[in-house]
C-alpha cells in the first residue's frame, strides 16, 4: 500500500437484543440484560469497548482514513457517548482525511432525534438504518422491536438532519421476502 492510498476502518459492535433468523452475522444476543449496558468499564458492552479500545491502539498508524464504518450487530445500541468516545479514539490514532465518511448502522428502535444530534456532533456523516421492513406484522413476525411508526419517525429525522446539513447521506436496509 502506497503512503496516497485510501484506507478504511471498520469498527464491529457485536450487539444485539436479539439474533434475528436472517442474520449471518458475529452477533451477541444481550436481550433485555440491565447490566449488559453498564458504563464504559461495566456489563458486556463496557468490556468489549475496553478491549476494543486497546486494539484501536495496537494498529499500525498508515494513511489517512477515507472511511469508518461502525457496523455489527446494533451499534445504536451504544450510548452517542461511547460511539463519541470511538470516534474520539481513532481520530488520536489515525488522521483523517478530508471529507472523510462515518458511517453508522442503526436500528430504529434504539435512538430518539437527540441521540442522532449527539451523533452527527461526533462526527457520524451517514447512517445505515436497518428498517427491513414497513410492514407491522412482518416486523413482529421477525422479532423487530420497531414498527412502521417507528421507521418513519427515523427516516424521517434522518432526513431532516440531510436537509439542514448534518448528514452527508443515509440509507435504509428492506428486505423482500421475509
Amino acid at each position: 500500500m502506497t503512503a496516497s492510498a485510501p484506507r478504511s476502518a471498520y469498527l464491529h459492535i457485536p450487539f444485539c437484543h436479539r439474533r434475528c433468523f436472517y442474520c449471518d452475522f458475529a452477533v451477541v444476543p444481550l436481550g433485555d440484560r440491565a447490566d449488559a449496558f453498564g458504563g464504559s468499564g461495566s456489563g458486556s458492552i463496557g468490556a468489549y469497548l475496553e478491549l476494543l479500545s486497546a486494539e484501536i491502539n495496537l494498529s499500525p498508524q498508515g494513511p489517512a482514513l477515507a472511511t469508518v464504518y461502525v457496523g455489527g450487530g446494533t451499534p445504536s445500541l451504544l450510548r452517542p457517548d461511547q460511539i463519541a468516545a470511538l470516534l474520539q479514539q481513532l481520530r488520536g490514532r489515525f488522521e483523517f482525511q478530508d471529507g472523510a465518511e462515518i458511517t453508522l448502522e442503526m436500528d430504529p428502535a434504539t435512538f430518539e432525534r437527540n441521540d442522532l444530534h449527539a451523533l452527527i456532533a461526533a462526527g457520524v456523516t451517514r447512517v445505515s438504518l436497518g428498517g427491513q421492513s414497513f410492514d407491522d406484522a412482518r416486523l413482529a413476525a421477525l422479532g423487530r422491536r420497531h414498527r412502521k411508526h417507528d421507521l418513519l419517525a427515523a427516516c424521517h429525522w434522518l432526513q431532516e438532519s440531510l436537509q439542514v446539513g448534518g448528514l452527508q447521506s443515509w440509507s435504509l436496509d428492506l428486505i423482500r421476502n421475509l
